[in-house]
């Protein structure tokens, strides 16, 4: 199955199995589910990617670029392929807002450096859907063969597991040899890391967005001749021997002949902050609309939440918005306070208001130690329970995924009610809708030119 003649890398181990499917990977051979998993990754990205354009860690790094005119992600910087991927992943991940699966965020990465590409090297439709598979795959295949969380070490996966995924969707669009892909996949392998230290600062999604710019320039290297270790990826004093939190990481064999997508997906967010904390927020979401609760009335809150996921939500009183998005604290307050906590939460006039700070004041957590089968960085559920002032205990179901995991997919509607939410602001309502029917038309595009020029296909 998804079978290319190229040629292959003589080693049987890791760095060479993955480089080999990634060479061979037939677009036209791609399963259905894939093929529509891929595609709603494309589409939830550029929506985020336009939401978070005008955030302060986007337009930071184009002012140090000074690429201060580009004003639009879809038109042309003028910047080599490998900066603009730097760019547009930044603004993909800048509020946090962007789908998640194996531990990270794939499409931020994967979607700002195809998309770069495609702007000076136009494909087809399909063949951008199957770069993302070639990428989700090789991320989700070295996530796979680690026992424990690298959160729980400090590493920030994304930022670990992006370079040689970013490297194999760029190497699939460029058509690059099985044995140039291995060579770019070993490249990225030494351009990888990033730090939960990090989470709460602008340097997070810099962190990734560096993810999106080694895949080009990986790539690229392993096109002009450059040498690498051919086995990279599985070498006890590699890639996965070296990140490994307690020496764990299965190092043989060739990679998995399923495809990982099709058993992990992609988890599309309703709430711009870290996913660590969504399961919580629906069940305080749940409480708050089946009981009507006056957030004056309120005594205390405690939410049962993963330890490795209450690691990760460290602001407790958060200053700015980017504190704010690693505070399960703020997330509750905003849906006791307003019954959600969207884009218009994260403003710091809200965050540093009285209302919020007095019930961030008494919000805590309480930490799991079970880990679910699922996602090991998670417990198996969150539980919320709030005490009222006048005694009563409301106590919530335990939420085992969040609304748009893969496991419990939104509708069509949700997904372009936050498409259209999402582009509030940065373009005018039709162009917005013409978009989201490009996107959607994505397979079916003989050439991805027109998603460039959006004013021809608006007037359509």
């Amino acid at each position: 199955m998804i079978v290319k003649q190229s040629k292959m890398p003589d080693s049987t181990g890791l760095t060479a199995s993955l480089a080999n499917f990634v060479a061979r990977l037939d677009e036209n051979d791609l399963p259905g589910e894939a093929r529509d998993i891929a595609l709603s990754g494309f589409i939830d990205c550029l929506a985020v990617l336009f939401a978070g354009w005008n955030a302060p860690a986007a337009t930071h790094m184009r002012r140090a670029a000074g690429a201060d005119r580009w004003d639009d992600p879809l038109k042309s910087s003028g910047l080599p392929a490998q900066e603009e991927a730097l760019h547009l992943a930044i603004a993909a991940h800048a509020l946090d807002f962007d789908d998640t699966a194996i531990a990270g965020h794939p499409s931020a990465v994967l979607v700002p450096a195809i998309l770069a590409e495609l702007k000076s090297n136009p494909n087809s439709g399909l063949r951008a859907i199957a770069a993302w598979v070639a990428g989700y795959e090789v991320w989700a295949e070295l996530a796979a063969r680690e026992a424990d969380p690298l959160h729980g070490k400090g590493w920030h996966p994304s930022a670990v597991y992006g370079p040689p995924a970013a490297a194999a969707a760029i190497a699939a669009l460029r058509d690059l040899d099985a044995d140039k892909t291995q060579t770019a996949l070993s490249i990225a392998a030494s351009m990888t890391g990033g730090l939960v230290a990090q989470f709460g600062t602008w340097m997070k999604p810099w962190q990734l967005a560096r993810a999106a710019q080694a895949g080009h320039v990986a790539a690229s290297l392993a096109e002009t001749g450059m040498e690498a270790a051919p086995d990279a990826l599985e070498h006890p004093r590699g890639f996965l021997g070296a990140l490994s939190p307690y020496g764990k990481a299965r190092l043989d064999g060739p990679r998995a002949a399923e495809l990982h997508v099709l058993q992990q997906g992609l988890n599309i967010k309703f709430y711009p902050v870290c996913y660590a904390m969504h399961r919580s927020l629906d069940a305080a979401a749940e409480l708050v609309e089946d009981n009507d609760i006056d957030p004056a009335q309120v005594a205390a809150v405690d939410i049962e939440i993963g330890a490795t996921q209450a690691g990760l939500l460290h602001y407790s009183r958060p200053e700015t918005v980017a504190q704010a998005r690693f505070s399960l604290q703020f997330a509750i307050a905003a849906i006791l306070l307003r019954r959600k906590c969207g884009l218009g939460e994260l403003a710091e006039d809200f965050i540093l208001s009285e209302p919020v700070r007095a019930l961030t004041a008494v919000i805590t957590m309480t930490a799991l130690k079970e880990r679910s089968l699922d996602e090991p960085a998670h417990s198996p559920w969150d539980r919320v329970t709030i005490r009222m002032k006048d005694g009563d205990v409301l106590v919530s179901r335990k939420v085992d995924f969040p609304l748009g995991h893969f496991r419990k997919p939104a509708g069509p509607d949700a997904l372009k009610r936050k498409f259209d939410d999402c582009l509030t602001g940065s373009l005018p309502a039709d162009r917005a809708d013409t978009l989201y029917r490009a996107l959607a038309g994505l397979p079916v595009l003989t050439s991805t030119t027109s998603l460039f020029e959006l004013r021809e296909f608006a007037d359509a």
